[in-house]
C-alpha cells in the first residue's frame, strides 16, 4: 500500500508528524513553541497523485492561513 511520512517544525521544533495512506488520506498535528502556536493538516489523493497542505498559524502578532499542494508524484 502506497504511504507518506511526514513531520512538521515549527520554529525549529518538531510538533507532530504522522504517515497518510489511501485508507488514512488525512492527518493533523499542532502544537506551540516560543508563543508560535500552529496546525497543520497534510492529505493525499493518491488518486490524483498529490498532497495538500492547509496550516493555521497564530503568532504574538496575527493569525494567518495556508493551503497549497505539498508536492506531486
Amino acid at each position: 500500500m502506497p504511504q507518506i511520512t511526514f513531520s512538521v517544525y515549527l520554529a525549529g521544533v518538531r510538533i507532530g508528524g504522522g504517515t497518510i495512506n489511501p485508507t488514512n488520506p488525512s492527518v493533523t498535528v499542532g502544537g506551540s513553541v516560543d508563543g508560535f502556536k500552529a496546525e497543520a493538516t497534510i492529505t493525499a489523493d493518491f488518486a490524483a497523485k498529490k498532497a495538500t497542505y492547509h496550516i493555521d498559524l497564530e503568532t504574538p502578532f496575527s493569525s494567518n492561513t495556508f493551503d497549497g499542494t505539498l508536492f506531486t508524484w
